[in-house]
C-alpha cells in the first residue's frame, strides 16, 4: 500500500477531488436514503383477514379460520401461523423468515387462501402491505355530525391519501356509517299477507338500470338507457311489493324508511368530544417514511382547500415527523457535542489546529462514503443505531497516522529530508499497525451483518454503517490524510512537546517503570480486578433485550368485562378519557373502543386503547417527569373496578403484537384443546405470577364468557310444518339482525339499502320467540315452535398457533431485570402448576426475543474474536503473540461492566453489541504499542529499554484513539434525550471499557510483554506483516 502513500502525495489534487466526489455522493445518497426514527423491528406477516358477519366465535373458527389454516399451511418461507377468531371475524396471520420479499410474500398466500373450502359468499382479503411501524399520522375531523364526518373520510379523505405514492390505504374509525333502513311492521306485513322474502326480493329487483343499445335518427345516434336506480328514501318508501286485491302495497305501507346506523363496531373520542371519526394513514412496506409525511402535508393543504366541506377540519394528533425530529435532534446533539470533544482532545495532544483539522476531516467523508455504501446495498438506517456511531473510532486511524507525521516534523529531521519525504516516511512506519488495527476494529462489526431478528434490524445497519465508514476511514488515511498534511503541516518548525504531553509523558515513564519493576504485584493486582468484576459484579448486572425507545407519549390498554355492551363501555371510555385528561402535562387523550369496520385492528367492545400525548416539557409541573405522570394517570385509572390496563407507547404497542401475536410486552401461552380448561389454567398462572417480584399488567385474555342467544333448529319440528331450515334462518337473519339487500348510489358514493323488522318484535328474548315463519300452507309459525332458543355463555376470542388453541396471559417487568424475573415466574410455575395431558406453556415477547439474541450472541461473539485472532496471526505468524493481544479484550470487559454496574443499567443486547465494538479498540491500543516496541527491538534495543521509549513515543496515539473512541460516545452516554435509549448501553459500554482499555495497555499489557520472550520481527511486505525471522529465533 506505499504506492497509495506515494500517488497520494504526488498527485494532491486528485485526492481532493475524490474526497469532494465521495462527499457529493454521500449527500446524495443521505436525502435518498430510507431512514427511520424507530428500526420496524417486527417480522413480515401476511395477514387474511375474512369478515362475516353476525357469526360467533367458534362458527368463525370451524368453517372460517380452520380451512385457510389448512390451505396456508407449508406455504414456503413460512415459520410462524397465528389466528384470531372473533365474533364476525377472522384473521390468519402467516409469519414468514427473514430475507422473503413481501410481494412475494403475499402472492405465495393469495394462492392458497383461494384453495380453502369456504361458506359460499365469503371472500377472504390479504390485509394491507403495511409493517407494524407503518401508522405514521393520525387525525380526527371536526365540524359536523358523526355520519357526515364518516361518510366524508370514507368517500374522500381515504381517496386523496391513497393518492401519494408510499401510502398503503387509509383506515377510518369511528362515527356511524349510514344506511337506509326499511324497518318492517310485521302486524301490519301479515295484514296483506305478506312474508319478508317478498319485501327482499321486491326491494332488490326495483333497483336497476338497463341499456337498450342505439336509436338512429338521421345523423345522429342516441343511447336508448332505462333509468331504474334508487336515489333516496321517497324512491325505497314506494317501491311495490306486492298487489293485493287489485291495490298496490308500498314498503311504506308496511313499514317505515329511515336512515340510520349500519351496527357500529367501535368507537372514537378525543378529549371531550365523544363521538368522532378518526384516521390513520398506513405507510407502504418499504416506503421512505420522511418522504411520504413531507407529502401527506401537502395533501392535507390540498384537501383543505379544496375538498372538505365549510366548517370541517383536519387536526392531527400523531405525526411521526415529530418523533422524527426529536429523535434526529438528539441524534445531532450528541453528534456534535462528540465531534466537539474530539476536535478538543485532538488539540490538546498535538497542541496544533491544523492536524485536529486535519483528523477531523476524516469524519463527514468516511461517514458520507459508508450512506453511499447503504443507498447502494439498499440497506435503510435508523436513527436509534446511527446515533451509536463513535466518530473517534472512525478517525483513530488518521490519528495514527497525523500524529506519527506531526511527530516526525516538529522532531529534527535531516537537513536534506524535504516535507513530504518525511511524511512518507512517516506514514510508511505505522501503515502496518494502522491497516490491522482498523481491520480488527472493522471485524468486531462483522458478525453483526448476520444477526437475526429484532437485534439484526436494530443493529445491523450500523455495523454497515460503522464497517464502511472504517474501510473508507483507512483508505483516506493513507490517502486524504498524507495529502493535507503535505498541504498544512511541511512548513511546521520542529518544536517541542505541549505542556500537556510534557507532563503525560513524564509521569507515565515514571509509572512504566515501576511496573516493570514489580511485575509480580502489577499481575496480581489486575487478575484480582477482572475476578472481582467477572466473578461478583457481572452476575448482579442482571438481564433485559433492549432499552425502551422514548416515544414522549403513553399508549393504555384497558380491557373491560367481556359482556360489556358498546354503549355502555363507551362510558366507561369517556370517564377515563375524562380523568387522564386531569393531569395537568396531558394535552391530547384519543380512544378507540372496538374495532374499525375495515377490520385493521382487532378487538371486541371489551378492548378500550387510549393515545395519550403531552405538553411540551416547558410546561411540565417542576420535579415531575414521565414516570411520575404514569403514575399520576394509573392512580386514577384504579378507582374504576372491573378495568385491567396494559402500559406502553404507541409504536411499542402496535410492535409487541406483531411480534408475539399478544398485545402487551411479555405474554405466557398456554396451549391445548379445551377452552375450559385453558381459562382455568390462565387464572390460576396469573395468581402464581402475581407472586413474583417484578410482573405487573398482568391479564389474561378472556376466550369465555360473551353471552349467546343460540337459535337451534329442530328439524323434526321444521319437518312437520313443512318448513326448510333454511327458511327459518333467513327470516331470523332479516328479522334480527337485518340484511342488505341493495345499495343506493350517491354520485360515487355507495350506501346499503337493509331490511329488518322494527325494533318491537327484536327488543327482548320473548319478542324474538314470537316472530313468526310463514309455512307454505298460508299459516304463521312461531320460531319458538321451530327451534330451541336459549342463553348461553360462548367463546369470545379463540387464539391459536401452529394449529394448535391457546389462552394468552400477558405481563410487563418493572423495577427488576427481566431475566431474573422471568426464571424466578418459570420456577414457581414448574413447581406450583400442574398441566394435564396434551397442555404445555410457552414464553413470549421481549423475553422471548432476548434468549433467541443472546443465543444467536452466544455463536456471533467466539466468531469475531476469532475473527480478530485470525488477523493477529496474519499479523504476528505466532499463536503466542496472537493471543498477547487478545489478552486485551477480557481487561477492557471490566470497565464495561463497572460502567453499567454504577449506572444500573443491566446486560441488554444493546450493551453486548458495545462490548463486541469494545474488542476491537482494545486491540488496536495494543497493536499501536506492541508494534512499536518490537520494531525498537528489531533495530537493536533490549527488552526494558524498548519498553520504555516505545511507552514514552506511543502514550500519545494510544491515549488518543482509545480517548477519541471514549469521547465520541460520552454524549450519547450521558444524554437523556428521546431517541437515546437503545444506543445508551452501547455507549456507557465503550466509555467504560475505553479507561480500563488504556490502564491495561499502557501498564499491564507491557508487563506481559516482558515476559514473553523475544518477539517476531516486521518484514517489509507493504503492509506491515510480521514473520519469522532466521535471525530472531522467535517462537509461536
Amino acid at each position: 500500500m506505499k504506492w497509495l502513500v506515494q500517488v497520494a502525495l504526488r498527485e494532491r489534487v486528485l485526492v481532493y477531488l475524490t474526497a469532494l466526489t465521495i462527499v457529493a455522493l454521500g449527500v446524495f445518497s443521505y436525502e435518498n436514503l430510507q431512514i427511520e426514527p424507530y428500526p420496524d423491528i417486527s417480522p413480515l406477516m401476511v395477514r387474511v383477514l375474512t369478515q362475516w358477519p353476525g357469526r360467533g366465535a367458534e362458527e368463525v373458527e370451524r368453517q372460517i379460520t380452520l380451512p385457510i389454516e389448512i390451505a396456508i399451511n407449508g406455504t414456503p418461507g413460512m415459520k410462524i401461523q397465528r389466528s384470531i377468531s372473533m365474533y364476525g371475524l377472522s384473521v390468519v396471520i402467516a409469519i414468514f423468515r427473514d430475507g422473503i420479499n413481501d410481494f412475494e410474500a403475499r402472492h405465495r398466500i393469495y394462492n392458497r387462501i383461494s384453495q380453502a373450502n369456504l361458506p359460499s359468499g365469503i371472500v377472504p382479503v390479504l390485509d394491507i402491505n403495511t409493517p407494524a411501524t407503518g401508522e405514521i399520522f393520525r387525525y380526527t375531523l371536526s365540524g359536523a355530525p358523526p355520519d357526515e364526518l364518516k361518510t366524508l373520510d370514507d368517500w374522500v379523505l381515504e381517496r386523496r391519501f391513497k393518492e401519494i405514492p408510499g401510502v398503503a390505504d387509509e383506515s377510518g374509525m369511528g362515527g356511524w356509517i349510514r344506511q337506509y333502513q326499511i324497518l318492517i311492521d310485521l302486524a301490519r306485513l301479515r295484514d296483506f299477507n305478506l312474508t319478508l322474502g317478498q319485501v327482499v326480493s321486491a326491494v332488490s329487483a326495483a333497483n336497476n338500470n338497463v341499456g337498450a343499445y342505439v336509436l338512429n335518427f338521421g345523423e345522429t345516434a342516441e343511447v336508448v338507457r332505462g333509468i331504474g336506480l334508487l336515489r333516496n328514501r321517497h324512491d325505497i318508501e314506494n317501491i311495490m311489493v306486492a298487489e293485493v286485491k287489485g291495490t298496490p302495497v308500498l314498503v311504506k305501507d308496511i313499514g317505515s324508511v329511515q336512515i340510520g346506523p349500519q351496527p357500529r363496531l367501535g368507537r372514537v373520542g378525543r378529549n371531550f368530544d365523544n363521538d368522532t371519526v378518526e384516521g390513520v394513514v398506513l405507510l407502504l412496506r418499504g416506503a421512505n417514511t420522511r418522504h411520504v409525511l413531507r407529502h401527506v402535508h401537502e395533501k392535507i393543504r390540498e384537501i383543505e382547500k379544496h375538498d372538505l366541506p365549510k366548517g370541517v377540519r383536519i387536526r392531527p394528533f400523531y405525526d411521526r415527523t415529530d418523533l422524527m425530529n426529536w429523535t434526529l435532534h438528539t441524534v445531532i446533539e450528541n453528534l456534535l457535542l462528540g465531534i466537539t470533544l474530539v476536535l478538543l482532545t485532538l488539540y490538546l495532544f498535538l497542541g496544533n489546529v491544523r492536524s485536529a483539522l486535519i483528523v477531523a476531516a476524516t469524519i463527514p467523508v468516511a461517514l458520507l462514503a459508508a450512506f453511499s455504501f447503504m443507498k447502494w446495498k439498499g440497506i435503510s438506517a435508523n436513527l436509534l443505531s446511527l446515533g451509536a456511531i463513535d466518530f473517534g473510532i472512525l478517525v483513530d486511524a488518521s490519528v495514527i497516522v497525523v500524529e506519527n507525521i506531526y511527530r516526525h516534523l516538529m522532531e529534527d529531521r535531516p537537513k536534506n529530508e524535504r516535507p513530504v519525504e518525511a511524511i512518507y516516511r512517516a506514514v510508511s512506519e505505522v501503515q502496518g499497525a494502522t491497516v490491522f488495527s482498523t481491520l480488527i476494529v472493522f471485524s468486531a462489526y462483522v458478525p453483526l451483518i448476520f444477526m437475526k431478528g429484532v437485534e439484526g434490524k436494530i443493529f445491523t445497519p450500523m455495523a454497515f454503517t460503522m464497517g464502511g465508514g472504517l474501510l473508507a476511514a483507512v483508505f483516506l488515511s493513507m490517502t486524504l490524510s498524507p495529502a493535507l498534511s503535505s498541504s498544512l503541516l511541511s512548513r511546521i518548525p520542529p518544536h517541542e512537546d505541549t505542556w500537556l504531553m510534557r507532563s503525560v509523558k513524564e509521569s507515565y515513564a515514571v509509572i512504566l517503570s515501576f511496573v516493570l519493576k514489580n511485575r509480580a504485584i502489577t499481575l496480581s493486582v489486575a487478575g484480582g480486578i477482572l475476578f472481582l468484576t467477572m466473578g461478583v459484579i457481572f452476575p448482579r448486572l442482571g438481564t433485559e433485550f433492549l432499552p425502551k425507545l422514548e416515544e414522549n407519549n403513553l399508549y393504555i390498554r384497558a380491557t373491560y368485562p367481556v359482556a360489556i355492551s358498546l354503549p355502555y363501555g363507551a362510558r366507561l371510555t369517556d370517564a377515563i378519557r375524562r380523568m387522564v385528561l386531569e393531569v395537568p402535562e396531558v394535552e391530547t387523550v384519543t380512544s378507540e373502543e372496538g374495532r374499525p369496520d375495515d377490520a385493521y385492528d382487532v378487538g371486541g367492545f371489551w378492548n378500550a386503547e387510549f393515545a395519550i400525548f403531552f405538553r411540551p416539557r416547558s410546561a411540565w409541573r417542576k420535579g415531575v417527569d414521565k414516570g411520575i405522570i404514569q403514575k399520576e394517570i394509573l392512580a386514577r385509572l384504579h378507582t374504576i373496578p372491573g378495568v385491567t390496563y396494559n402500559v406502553s407507547q404507541y409504536i411499542e404497542d402496535n410492535v409487541e403484537e406483531a411480534v408475539s401475536g399478544v398485545k402487551g410486552q411479555n405474554s405466557l401461552k398456554i396451549f391445548g384443546p379445551d377452552p375450559v380448561v385453558l381459562e382455568r389454567l390462565g387464572r390460576q398462572s396469573m395468581a402464581l405470577l402475581r407472586t413474583v417480584r417484578g410482573f405487573h399488567d398482568l391479564g389474561m385474555f378472556r376466550i369465555r364468557g360473551g353471552p349467546e342467544l343460540l337459535v337451534r333448529v329442530d328439524p323434526m319440528s321444521c319437518a312437520r310444518y313443512g318448513v326448510h331450515a333454511q327458511d327459518v334462518e333467513n327470516v331470523l337473519q332479516t328479522a334480527v339482525g337485518g340484511i342488505a339487500v341493495t345499495q343506493v348510489l350517491k354520485e360515487e358514493k355507495r350506501f346499503d339499502v337493509t331490511v329488518r323488522l322494527t325494533k318491537a318484535y327484536r327488543k327482548d328474548l320473548k319478542a324474538i320467540r314470537s316472530i313468526l315463519v310463514d309455512s307454505p300452507d298460508g299459516s304463521h309459525i312461531p320460531l319458538s315452535q321451530l327451534a330451541t332458543i336459549e342463553v348461553k355463555k360462548g367463546n369470545t376470542y379463540i387464539f391459536r398457533e401452529q394449529n394448535s388453541r391457546y389462552v394468552p396471559v400477558k405481563f410487563s417487568i418493572r423495577g427488576r431485570d427481566m431475566g431474573s424475573a422471568v426464571e424466578e415466574a418459570r420456577q414457581v410455575l414448574s413447581r406450583s402448576l400442574v398441566l394435564p395431558e396434551g397442555y404445555r406453556i410457552r414464553w413470549y415477547g421481549e423475553y422471548k426475543e432476548m434468549r433467541d439474541a443472546q443465543r444467536r450472541l452466544l455463536i456471533l461473539t467466539p466468531l469475531a474474536v476469532g475473527l480478530m485472532f485470525l488477523l493477529l496471526y496474519w499479523s504476528y505468524r505466532s499463536v503466542k503473540y496472537a493471543m498477547l493481544q487478545l489478552l486485551s479484550v477480557p481487561f477492557a470487559l471490566i470497565g464495561g461492566v463497572w460502567a453499567l454496574f454504577l449506572t444500573g443499567y443491566p446486560l441488554s443486547i444493546s450493551a453486548a453489541i458495545g462490548f463486541l465494538s469494545l474488542f476491537g479498540i482494545a486491540i488496536q491500543d495494543g497493536m499501536i504499542l506492541i508494534n512499536f516496541v518490537t520494531s525498537l527491538r528489531q533495530r537493536g534495543m533490549d527488552m526494558h529499554s524498548a519498553l520504555l521509549e516505545g511507552g514514552r513515543l506511543r502514550v500519545r496515539p494510544v491515549l488518543m484513539t482509545a480517548l477519541l473512541a471514549g469521547f465520541g460516545l460520552l454524549p450519547a452516554a450521558l444524554s437523556t434525550g428521546i431517541g437515546n435509549q437503545a444506543q445508551k448501553p452501547l455507549a456507557i459500554v465503550i466509555v467504560g471499557g475505553v479507561v480500563t482499555a488504556i490502564l491495561f495497555t499502557l501498564l499491564v499489557l507491557p508487563v506481559v510483554y516482558s515476559l514473553s520472550g523475544r518477539l517476531p520481527v516486521f518484514q517489509d511486505d507493504g503492509l506491515g506483516s510480521v514473520s519469522r525471522d532466521s535471525q530472531s529465533g522467535t517462537s509461536a
